[in-house]
This record gives structure tokens, C-alpha cells and sequence, in this order.
């Protein structure tokens, strides 16, 4: 994602495009683009403002996404862990332990009933998580939850 256009991006996209640099920026690893972001943080929230009430189609899920956004960015800026996005959305813990942003501690698997539990511990920050994975619909969801 290149920090320059960030912006540009929330104000000219879609509700589509929205919504899909939402889920861009809670997967980035690069702390300097990172840094960059959250350095946009009051635009977006300008933004969110500046909306509200002008009559655009989808406001609700625009608002949405913008609010995933200043929610993560946020805790970034307070000096918080990027591990944060977890709270936000479901994030899969096996393809995240395989791209190297979370450690698999255990795992407890019910072949009938197809759900997993799992205790993951960030890379960054070492702040472990239950992970419940189950079949949802038509895919998979995972339910994190910090341990004390």
C-alpha cells in the first residue's frame, strides 16, 4: 500500500474500494508504511465527518470501513501492537502463523465437528490469544480472544 495515495484512495473509492484498503491496511507488515498511516489517521477521521450526511449510496458500510481503519490506526498511534487487528476482524490463525505473524502454542482439533482451538502468541508482542475456528456459512471463521 503506498501511504502517498492512501487518502486519495478513501476519498475517490467505491464502497468497494473502501472497504478493500480497510482490509489493506490491517494486513500490512511494513512498520515505516505503518508509521506513515498512522500519520493519516485525523484525515481519515475528518473524512468520516465530511461524509456523514451527504446523501452517498452505502454510507453505513463506508463509515464501516473507515472506522476499522481509525480504530486500528489509533492503537498503532497510542503504541500499540499491529496484533490489534485481530479484535477487529476474523483473521485465519493458520495462514497467519504461516506468514510469520503469530506462533501456533496448541492446538485441539474436533474432526466432528470440524472446530479447532487454538492458543496463538504474536511475534511482536507476545500477547496470546484462544483462537476458536469453526465452519460458518459457506467458509471458515476464527473468534480471537485475548489471555489474561
Amino acid at each position: 500500500m503506498n501511504p502517498a495515495d492512501f487518502i486519495e484512495i478513501l476519498r475517490a473509492g467505491s464502497e468497494k474500494e473502501v472497504s478493500d484498503t480497510s482490509y489493506k491496511v490491517l494486513k500490512v507488515t511494513d512498520s515505516e508504511v505503518l508509521k506513515s498511516l498512522v500519520s493519516h489517521v485525523d484525515d481519515v477521521e475528518n473524512f468520516k465527518l465530511e461524509i456523514q450526511g451527504n446523501g452517498l449510496e452505502n454510507i453505513q458500510r463506508v463509515l464501516c470501513s473507515l472506522d476499522r481503519i481509525t480504530r486500528f490506526l489509533n492503537h498503532l498511534k497510542q503504541g500499540g501492537c499491529r496484533c490489534f487487528k485481530y479484535k477487529i476482524c476474523s483473521y485465519m490463525p493458520f495462514t497467519d502463523a504461516k506468514e510469520g505473524r503469530v506462533s501456533i502454542l496448541s492446538e485441539d482439533s474436533d474432526p466432528t465437528t470440524w472446530e479447532t482451538n487454538l492458543v496463538c502468541e504474536c511475534v511482536l508482542c507476545t500477547k496470546k490469544y484462544h483462537v476458536h475456528e469453526y465452519e460458518a456459512g459457506f467458509g471458515r471463521r476464527a473468534d480471537w480472544r485475548v489471555l489474561s
